[in-house]
């Protein structure tokens, strides 16, 4: 079962110590008209094997068969439900994490990410102020 489908451009944004988190992000772009950012996040990754840019992404939970047809070709073991098959453009990789979930707001390429928590506390204390998005849409792929 599909769970993300999307012709934008996507890379690799970050894979981070921290919670061993990946993000994937397509920003607005002239090319495509589009005017939003979709960022797709995975936390706990275990196992990941995905090109770095790609044109075009679909991801999909692995199931049954499909899950121990993916683990012997990949030579992996994933938890039922922790293997997410990634594709684009003839490329079929994996990701063994949680969850992942994904957002899509208008944002500019500087802007903070849609996936970074607010601490009124310490950005008052900073002195920072930050807008956030009017309309987020969030989802997890499942």
């Amino acid at each position: 079962m599909v769970a993300f489908e999307s012709d934008r451009y996507f890379q690799v944004w970050s894979l981070g110590h921290s919670h061993d988190a990946l993000m994937l992000r397509s920003n607005p772009s002239w090319v495509d008209n589009s005017t939003t950012r979709i960022e797709i996040c995975a936390w706990h990754v275990e196992a990941l094997m995905i090109k770095p840019r790609m044109q075009g992404l679909r991801i999909a939970r692995a199931a049954g068969d499909e899950h121990e047809a993916a683990c012997r070709r990949f030579g992996i073991e994933a938890d039922a439900g922790s293997l997410f098959l990634l594709e684009t453009q003839g490329f079929t990789g994996f990701l063994v994490s949680g969850i992942p979930q994904w957002r899509e707001a208008v944002r500019e390429l500087g802007d903070p990410s849609l996936f970074a928590f607010r601490v009124p506390d310490i950005e008052q204390d900073e002195g920072r102020t930050e807008e956030t998005a009017s309309v987020v849409t969030v989802a997890n792929i499942d």
